[in-house]
């Protein structure tokens, strides 16, 4: 009867134990879904607000706008929807990089030119950021997608800079590490604290801090980054701490360092 009893008590703890997970997750999933309407919504509202009264504007029969003025708000609808082409491109290239029918096109790739190239881009785009490239040896060729490794760069870059409020020094170094091209990116920003560092390459998820709640943005630049680096099979990682800057660094696979491939 004893053993009976304990038997009982044990299989009772264990569907307690079972429920309550389940309660715990159903909990997690509600919050996601919370957190995901939240970001949405606010990364969606603005750009929709803008295409409207830009729309509504050039509608009326009541003022005559100039072509100046014309054109200006005609950029504003492009350039909005442009945002939001941007961010349903994000989803759907997440959704490729959870399954099995994301397809890389590799090629032997110059890293240091393929940076250069992105590092114009970004540099007219933020005059008041001074972004140095470092690379030794100077000539790293890496075995990728060119296009994609490009986003990867470029998000990592326009993240430095949007933490960095402030301005400052962005340094991209490339390295050899282990027969793998190391890629650094360094800013002078505000950190990451140590609650976000453990989410900061999650789907939907935004930092708790100020600049995160005064920028656009879904949560979904950092996912992306990391999905297209381990298609890759590279790794990517963050050091940082609040107010002293941060390091963001992945790894790609040198061209030559499979035996499949040659020049």
């Amino acid at each position: 009867q004893s053993l009976t009893r304990q038997i009982g008590m044990t299989v009772e703890n264990t569907q307690l134990a079972e429920a309550k997970a389940e309660v715990e997750l159903l909990r997690q999933i509600d919050e996601l879904r919370s957190d995901l309407i939240a970001n949405f919504s606010h990364d969606l509202k603005s750009p929709l607000g803008v295409i409207k009264f830009s729309s509504t504007t050039l509608m009326r029969e009541d003022v005559d706008f100039g072509p100046d003025m014309q054109m200006e708000l005609l950029s504003d609808i492009v350039s909005q929807t442009d945002h939001l082409s941007h961010i349903v491109e994000q989803i759907l290239e997440l959704g490729e990089l959870g399954s099995s029918s994301v397809q890389l096109r590799l090629e032997p790739t110059g890293l240091s030119e393929l940076c250069e190239r992105v590092t114009r881009s970004v540099r007219r785009r933020s005059p008041r950021h001074e972004i140095s490239l470092d690379f030794d040896p100077p000539e790293i060729v890496i075995s990728a997608d060119a296009q994609r490794i490009g986003e990867v760069v470029n998000n990592l870059l326009d993240n430095a800079i949007k933490y960095s409020p402030e301005g400052g020094h962005v340094r991209l170094q490339g390295r050899i590490l282990d027969g793998h091209a190391l890629i650094t990116i360094t800013d002078e920003g505000i950190g990451i604290t140590t609650e976000d560092m453990h989410h900061i390459f999650e789907r939907f998820y935004r930092g708790k801090n100020a600049v995160s709640a005064a920028t656009s943005g879904a949560g979904l630049g950092l996912a992306v980054c990391r999905g297209i680096v381990e298609a890759h099979a590279g790794k990517i990682w963050v050091d940082s701490k609040r107010g002293a800057g941060t390091i963001v660094s992945f790894t790609l696979p040198t061209f030559g360092s499979h035996p499949e491939e040659s020049l």
